[in-house]
C-alpha cells in the first residue's frame, strides 16, 4: 500500500480522528470486521482480570485484617527490645532509658503512637478466697494514657473501666471467671522480681477486658507501669517500647530511619530494633505462605489467559492470509503489517481492561465497605482468631491488582503477537494468494 492509498484510507476509515496514526485507526476499524471474535477476546482479558483482581483484592483485605488484629493488642507495628528479649524473655532482659527512647520514636515520621511496657510472670488470687488456689499470669505494666495509642485492650474493656493510676489492674475474662472476680475486688500478685527478690502487691480491679484471644484473656493482666516497676524493682528500665505506624507494610522504613538515629545518638547498643514481621513471626509466616500459595495460582490462570489469547492470535493470522496478501501485493511492508497486529492486540487489551477493572472497581468498592461474611459456627470462630481474621473480610484496592496484572497481560498478549506473527512475510504475496 503506497502512502497516498495508506492516507486515503485512513481519511475514509476514522475522518474525525485525524491526528492518529493510520495503523491504529486501521487496527480499531478491523476489530469491528469479526465482532463476535473481537468480544470473545475481550471477554477473555475482562474474565482475567477479574477472576485476579477480585482475589487479590479479597487477599489483600484479608491481609490487612490479619495484621491490623494481630498487631493491634499486644506487639504493635514495632518494638525496641533487648537483643536477647524475643528468643527468652526473661525479667533480666532490660532496656535503659526507655522515656528517652520513647521521644526518639514519636519523633518519627509516619509514627501515631509508642508506649513504654514491663512484663513479669506470677501467681494471681482473688484475696477474698485465700483457700483457692491461684493462677499463672501474665502481668503488663503499661502507661495508660500512651497504651492507648498502641493497643486496642482499652478498647476492649467489657465491664468497668481502663486504668487510671494507683493500685489498679484489669484482667481477662477467663480469668475473671476462674477466679470469681468482679470489677472492685482485689486482685493479689505474687511473683519474683528483678535481682532475686519477691515482687508481692495487691490491686484492685477496674475493669474486665476480652481480648477476642483465649489465651490472652485466661493469662494477661495489666497493671500501671509505675506499680509494676516498683513491685518487681525495675525502676528506670523497661522490657520494650512499642510504636504503631500510620502504614504497617512499611514499618520496615520507619524502623530503619529509627536505627539510624539511635547509630547517630550512640544508642544503639544493648538495643534491637524489631518490626512486626520479626516480634509476631507466626502471624508473618502465615501471610507469606498464602500469598507463595496464591501467586502459583494466579499464575496459572494468566497463563491459561495468555494461551488462549495465543490460540485466538493464531486462528486470526491463519483465517487472514488472503487479506495480509492482498496488503503485501499492494505494497504494504511486513513489519508495518506485524505492527497493525500487534496494534489490534493493544485495543482488545484497552476493551478489555475497561471492562474487567471497572467491574473488579465496583465490587472492591462495594465489598470494602459491607464486608464479606464468613461463616461463623463456633469452631470456625476459633479457627479464624487463630489465624487474626475477622469475621467479615473486607477486599481492599491493590496495586497488584490494578496496575501490574493488567500490564502483565498485556505483556502476553503482545508475546502471543509476535509468536503468531513470525511467518508473516516469508512467502511471496502470490503464493500466499494461490494458497488460499
Amino acid at each position: 500500500m503506497n502512502e497516498t492509498a495508506a492516507a486515503a484510507s485512513a481519511r475514509e476509515i476514522a475522518p474525525h480522528f485525524g491526528w492518529v496514526p493510520v495503523l491504529p485507526r486501521m487496527a480499531w476499524r478491523n476489530l469491528g470486521r469479526r465482532r463476535y471474535r473481537t468480544w470473545i477476546s475481550v471477554g477473555s482479558f475482562a474474565f482475567a482480570v477479574l477472576l485476579v483482581g477480585a482475589g487479590i483484592s479479597l487477599q489483600a483485605g484479608s491481609y490487612d485484617s490479619m495484621i491490623k488484629r494481630g498487631t493491634e493488642l499486644m506487639s504493635g507495628h514495632g518494638q525496641l527490645q533487648h537483643p536477647g528479649w524475643l528468643d527468652e524473655a526473661k525479667l533480666e532482659h532490660l532496656i535503659e532509658d526507655p522515656r528517652g527512647l520513647e521521644s526518639i520514636v514519636r519523633a518519627l515520621p509516619g509514627v501515631t503512637g509508642a508506649s513504654i511496657r514491663v512484663r513479669a510472670s506470677g501467681l494471681v488470687s482473688n484475696s477474698a478466697q485465700p483457700d483457692n488456689a491461684g493462677k499463672a499470669g501474665m502481668i503488663m505494666g503499661v502507661d495508660p494514657a500512651s497504651e492507648r495509642q498502641v493497643s486496642e485492650i482499652p478498647n476492649r474493656i467489657i465491664k468497668g473501666r481502663y486504668l487510671d493510676s494507683g493500685d489498679e489492674a484489669i484482667v481477662g475474662e477467663a480469668l475473671a471467671r476462674n477466679l470469681n472476680l468482679d470489677v472492685g475486688d482485689e486482685l493479689v500478685v505474687i511473683g519474683a522480681a528483678a535481682a532475686g527478690g519477691t515482687a508481692a502487691f495487691v490491686c484492685e480491679v477496674v475493669g474486665i477486658f476480652d481480648a477476642g484471644f483465649p489465651a490472652m484473656n485466661r493469662a494477661l493482666v495489666q497493671v500501671p507501669i509505675n506499680l509494676a516497676t516498683d513491685a518487681f524493682n525495675l525502676q528506670g528500665t523497661a522490657h520494650s517500647v512499642v510504636m504503631r505506624v500510620d502504614k504497617p507494610l512499611n514499618s520496615r522504613r520507619s524502623l530503619a530511619e529509627l536505627t539510624l538515629q539511635l547509630q547517630r545518638d550512640g544508642r544503639l547498643e544493648g538495643l534491637a530494633v524489631r518490626d512486626w514481621r520479626e516480634v509476631n513471626a507466626e502471624l508473618y509466616n502465615g501471610i507469606r505462605m498464602d500469598a507463595i500459595a496464591s501467586v502459583f495460582i494466579y499464575s496459572i490462570i494468566v497463563l491459561m489467559v495468555g494461551f488462549t489469547i495465543l490460540g485466538c492470535v493464531m486462528t486470526v493470522m491463519f483465517e487472514r492470509r488472503a487479506e495480509f496478501g492482498v496488503l503485501m501485493a499492494l505494497g504494504m511492508r511486513v513489519a508495518s503489517l506485524r505492527l497493525l497486529n500487534h496494534w489490534e492486540i493493544f485495543w482488545l487489551w484497552v476493551l478489555g481492561m475497561l471492562i474487567g477493572l471497572t467491574l473488579v472497581g465496583v465490587i472492591v468498592a462495594w465489598y470494602g465497605h459491607v464486608g464479606v461474611a464468613l461463616p461463623t459456627d463456633e469452631g470456625m470462630r476459633d479457627m479464624m482468631q487463630s489465624f487474626h481474621l475477622d469475621p467479615r473480610l473486607y477486599p481492599a484496592f491493590s496495586t497488584l491488582a490494578f496496575v501490574w496484572i493488567p500490564l502483565l497481560l498485556l505483556l502476553l498478549a503482545q508475546l502471543a503477537v509476535i509468536f503468531a506473527t513470525r511467518t508473516v512475510g516469508r512467502q511471496p504475496p502470490a503464493e500466499v494468494l494461490r494458497s488460499v
